[in-house]
């Protein structure tokens, strides 16, 4: 027994260092690490997108797009898993009306909540009638439109 030493205890390095060792730089490990996949060239679409993330599972990609008459789109694009055995990719387009989004853009950052409310509660409607048309039996679609008028802005 005398040649026995207890043993030190083993280094396990926290996550934050295993990270940092793995993405040596702070702005690509961001990247690498965020749940949803945003692609706005705008970023105030990107705060709409933000908005009504958590509404949707990770891996969610919110891509801003000009639809055919040159007003700009929010379209976001997810896997479903609850609407049936096997998963289905769809597309949510929101379409906003040029003059609501014109005034919206004319709002200071503080008085957009009203906007952000209003485009939530849309969505979060639009979700639950897909999730009641499952419910009932009939086909979910897999593309949906939310249109948002003056009661946007």
């Amino acid at each position: 027994m005398d040649g026995l030493r207890p043993q030190a205890p083993r280094y396990r390095p926290s996550l934050s260092l295993k990270c940092a060792y793995l993405f040596p730089y702070p702005d690509f490990a961001a990247a690498f690490m965020e749940a949803y996949q945003y692609d706005c060239a705008n970023p105030e679409f990107e705060e709409l997108a933000r908005v009504i993330s958590d509404l949707f599972p990770e891996q969610t990609q919110f891509i801003q797009r000009a639809s055919d008459d040159g007003t700009p789109t929010l379209a976001i694009h997810w896997v479903a898993m609850r609407f049936g055995s096997t998963a289905r990719r769809i597309e949510m387009t929101v379409v906003i009306a040029p003059a609501a989004l014109a005034r919206y853009r004319a709002l200071p950052a503080r008085l957009r909540g009203r906007s952000f409310a209003v485009l939530r509660a849309y969505v979060e409607a639009s979700l639950g009638s897909l999730e009641e048309m499952y419910a009932n039996g009939e086909a979910v679609p897999r593309d949906v439109t939310v249109d948002l008028g003056d009661e946007f802005a």
